[in-house]
């Protein structure tokens, strides 16, 4: 009987256990820098940002939003290929749970993103005409019914408010003030516009885990705007474009130029009230609007304490309202003493 060579054996499983383990996939994603865009120029030579039916003024800088890359949930990622990126300091290597749910798929996710975009270009319609001063007509729509709802099957998406309880209905936040006036059970008076109809139905209200009626749905303000903004932009989902077109939109509208020719670049949501809310990937963002060209960067003060490294010669600027972008870009001076400005908080 021949005795087995024991140190080659174990030399050839490690050579295997290592090529399997460069090999094999890996369920990671890698998150870099991506292109900047600015919302005051062209894509495929349409304007990004059409007003029509009010006057409009030339600009002379850009306001570019920024993007990530990150990989597809459907990628191969091999070691290798992770250890290089992970080795790089304008990327991340990141689990790939943490930016694509288990469960979706990626058709999913390309839609939930092209909705988020389209959801922030109206959110960015709003809030920037309010902040010029405009007055805006606005309905209650309803968005989405869940399984389990009170309102299934007797409400639909689409189907427009006009008054619940005999109370007239106009936007979201009266729908939600006048449901705390009802308790759970009572049977209210639903009148709604169905397409050209408009149609009264009784509905007995549930019960929220606070306690409170719902009708259990989702409300959506949609808003009427006194003339035409259209935002158009091609291969970028998702919601954090929304202060970028907002600042585009009042620049578009208002003589003088925000920019002074400069370079501005940024990031973050926007709701209708003008408020601006966290994105992720904020070091990426900062580095693709360096390479841009951007020498200010105006980002969600909620994301001030995760940046860090900074390129030479850049100024972020934390930034809570669209009124503090705009008074940031009228300022003279921005943060002159500090490469991140986070309100009174200073980060070298």
């Amino acid at each position: 009987m021949r005795r087995l060579n024991t140190p080659r054996v174990l030399i050839a499983t490690f050579i295997i256990f290592i090529l399997f383990a460069l090999l094999a996939p890996l369920p990671y994603v890698v998150m870099s820098p991506g292109p900047a865009t600015n919302t005051l120029g062209t894509d495929q030579k349409i304007p990004l940002i059409t007003i029509k039916g009010h006057a409009t003024y030339p600009t002379d800088g850009e306001l570019a939003l920024t993007t990530v890359s990150v990989s597809s949930p459907e990628s191969t990622l091999r070691a290798p290929l992770i250890l290089e990126a992970w080795l790089r300091s304008d990327t991340q290597v990141l689990p790939r749970d943490v930016i694509y749910p288990p469960d979706q798929k990626i058709g999913d996710i390309n839609a939930q993103n092209a909705e988020e975009m389209k959801s922030s270009q109206e959110h960015a319609t709003t809030a920037a005409l309010r902040y010029l001063g405009y007055k805006l007509g606005s309905d209650v729509v309803v968005q989405a019914i869940p399984k389990g709802s009170p309102s299934l099957g007797i409400l639909r998406a689409g189907d427009v408010f006009r008054s619940v309880g005999g109370v007239s209905i106009v936007t979201a936040a009266q729908l939600r003030s006048q449901m705390l006036t009802h308790r759970p059970g009572d049977v209210l008076a639903i009148v709604v516009d169905r397409g050209t109809q408009r149609r009264t139905f009784s509905l007995k209200t549930g019960q929220a885990p606070g306690g409170r009626a719902l009708l259990g749905l989702l409300p959506m303000d949609q808003f009427t705007y006194p003339f035409s903004v259209d935002i158009r932009l091609n291969d970028v989902g998702g919601p954090s474009a929304g202060m970028m077109f907002a600042l585009g939109i009042i620049d578009k509208l208002t003589p003088g130029s925000l920019t002074r020719k400069r370079i501005i670049a940024g990031t973050g949501t926007i709701d209708d009230e003008g408020n601006v809310g966290p994105i992720g990937g904020i070091g990426e963002k900062i580095i693709g609007a360096y390479r841009h060209g951007a020498r200010l960067f105006l980002a969600p003060i909620s994301n001030c304490p995760e940046i860090h490294g900074v390129p030479a010669g850049m100024r972020v600027v934390g930034i809570d309202t669209l009124r503090q972008a705009v008074d940031t870009l009228q300022s003279e001076s921005v943060a002159a003493n500090a490469s991140v400005s986070c309100g009174t908080k200073s980060v070298p």
